[in-house]
């Protein structure tokens, strides 16, 4: 080996020596220090047993404060937050004034931990890390270390109240419109909104609460403009105007309706109506207000009901009476219809509404083939009983009735049932061979003269039935009784042209008429009555009267039967004969006694 290997050789070593030499002193050095700072750590503990010094809790003091110390301090601060409250406020807008409301902490659920802020106070100076413990000594004793309170909400009712107060504070954008007083306007310009802004509404409420704040806190707003302009409000008032200038006359038929300024004043209102994003004022009328106002019997004044058409017998000759159209007031209808008229200048038109059309028209009247008048017949009765009542009625309700070739004629079908709702009273009536009172009774005069008629245009019958007893104001053998739902009274069109009946009376009679075409020629025999049968004598009990007087109630008749010959005389000049029979029953002698036995 050189010198120079050697000399080499010998620097190595001592350098790794000094290598070692350094990394142990470093080594002593770290735990010389890391056994300073415990025991430097361990005195600051000992030393101060509560709280460090120049600790604060939510602007508050707690330094060098024991346990018990720090829990009264912070059990009063969490009492003087607990009944912090904030008046909150909106600044006035255009549309509407200032707007304001009061809030507790309570009322937001808002707290103060004190255990948690407790246990955060304490624990400074006390970390597991005992750097971080002991850099927390060391700072309060040269400096302050703030914490904030540990603080709990109830979201739910911080939420719910937060939700409130922005609808409360809120303001919508004042929209432009008219106001109308009587036959004056007044225009409302549109004003701009505001809108409190939630998440800056709950920041800036819990730190008023956690400053105590006593002065109000005026919260940001963000501006709505409105909709509307104020040039489509002052084109909506020239309008209105106008349409208040003077009165407007609608008429239908003989009726009219005039609605003066005033009357419109009440009637107008205006309503936003947008069309690709820009929006105007319209003038409108409700529909529903319009017919209120009107009423009923305005209304009746310009309505009139559908006329069916209708045959009249002139010189001999039968004519069509052209049906006429009925009309029925239509509230949406008019609602525009009068806007527009006073918004115009004739401020004068004929009523738009719903045309009704009739039941029969004049085409089908002279499609049917109806040229003559087919038959006719009159019953007479005494005036003003109530069961005159039913017949005019019932006459009523038959009046008009159209029966096509090949179609059956029912009374009971067309009539319905007689009931008070329909307009028929009581009346004395015959049912089941008995003399009764009921609603509708009185109508076999109608079902009679009915049935004279159908004998005489020659038509078939399918249902009829005569009366029990015979009346001597009906044709004998020729009448008919109807009641409900049977029997009824009905007949077969079997002729190639239709039936229009038509009804008429007076006080003192009732007439059925049947217009149509008949070639044939209808006469009547009526052979005498025979087969006889005698009354019965009928007791009924008086206890009131003498012995052995004796009352006679209802005088008997005989009972008999009867033939009735319906002759058919065809222009060809063959003959036809149809029979009807009819038996009446005997009417009973009614007598009053004291006993019957």
């Amino acid at each position: 080996m050189s010198e120079t290997d050697v000399t080499a050789a010998r620097a190595r070593k001592r350098s790794g020596f000094v290598r070692r030499r350094d990394v142990w002193m470093a080594v002593l050095l770290v735990v010389g220090l890391t056994a300073a700072a415990v025991l430097a750590l361990a005195a600051f503990q000992w030393a101060r047993p509560g709280t460090l010094p120049h600790v604060w809790v939510g602007g508050m003091p707690v330094g060098l404060l024991e346990e018990g110390e720090l829990r009264t301090a912070i059990e009063d601060l969490a009492a003087r937050r607990g009944r912090s409250t904030v008046i909150v406020r909106r600044p006035a807008t255009a549309a509407a004034g200032s707007a304001s409301l009061v809030v507790s902490a309570a009322e937001v659920g808002y707290r103060v931990d004190v255990e948690a802020t407790m246990d955060l106070v304490l624990d400074r100076g006390r970390q597991p890390n005992p750097m971080a413990a002991l850099a927390d000594h060391f700072l309060t004793s040269f400096g302050r270390i703030t914490l904030s309170p540990v603080e709990r909400f109830e979201e739910e009712l911080f939420d719910g109240w937060s939700a409130d107060a922005v609808r409360t504070l809120s303001t919508p954008p004042r929209e432009g419109e008219l106001v109308f007083t009587g036959a004056r306007v007044r225009a409302v310009y549109p004003a701009e909104g505001a809108q409190v802004l939630l998440g800056d509404l709950r920041d800036s409420v819990l730190a008023a609460i956690r400053e105590g704040r006593s002065a109000p806190l005026m919260v940001n707003v963000q501006t709505l403009p409105p909709r509307t302009s104020d040039v489509a409000v002052e084109e909506a008032l020239s309008e209105a105007r106008l349409a208040l200038s003077g009165p407007v006359v609608l008429t239908r038929g003989e009726g009219a309706l005039t609605f003066e300024p005033k009357v419109l004043g009440s009637l107008l209102e205006t309503r936003l109506v947008m069309a690709e994003d820009i929006a105007s004022l319209d003038l409108v009328i409700d529909p529903d207000r319009l017919a209120e106002t009107i009423g009923a019997d305005g209304i009746s004044k310009v309505e009139s009901d559908p006329v069916n058409a209708r045959f009249r017998l002139e010189n001999g000759a039968v004519h069509v009476v052209p049906a006429k159209r009925g009309f029925r007031f239509d509230a949406d209808r008019a609602a525009v219809q009068l806007l527009n008229v006073a918004t115009s200048s004739s401020r004068q038109a004929r009523l738009a509404g719903r045309e009704v059309i009739p039941g029969f028209n004049t085409a089908e009247a002279r499609g049917l083939g109806i040229d003559e008048r087919v038959s006719t017949f009159t019953t007479y009765h005494l005036c003003c009983e109530p069961r005159v009542t039913n017949i005019h009625r019932i006459a009523d309700i038959v009046d008009g009735t159209v029966v096509e070739p090949g179609e059956a004629f029912s009374m009971n079908q067309v009539v319905g049932q007689r009931t008070e709702a329909n307009g028929f009273v009581p009346a004395p009536a015959i049912r089941n061979g008995e003399f009764v009172e009921e609603v509708g009774g009185g109508i076999s005069q109608f079902a009679t003269t009915t049935f004279n008629a159908i004998f005489f245009g020659g038509y078939d019958f399918l249902e009829y039935k005569a009366h029990s007893y015979y009346f001597s104001r009906y044709p004998l053998g020729r009448e008919a009784t109807v009641s409900w739902p049977s029997p009824d009274l009905a007949f077969l069109n079997d002729s190639d042209a239709g039936i229009y009946v038509d009804t008429s009376y007076d006080a003192t009679s009732i007439t059925v008429t049947f217009y149509g075409h008949r070639d044939v020629q209808v006469e009547s025999e009526t052979g005498s009555p025979f087969n006889f049968t005698e009354p019965e004598t009928m007791c009924e009990e008086k206890p009131g009267l003498p012995k052995g007087e004796v009352n006679t109630i209802q005088e008997g008749t005989q009972g008999y039967d009867v033939i009735v010959n319906r002759i058919f005389r065809h222009p060809d000049g063959r003959t036809e004969s149809e029979e009807f029979f009819t038996r009446y029953k005997a009417q009973p002698i009614i007598v009053e006694r004291r006993s019957c036995g």
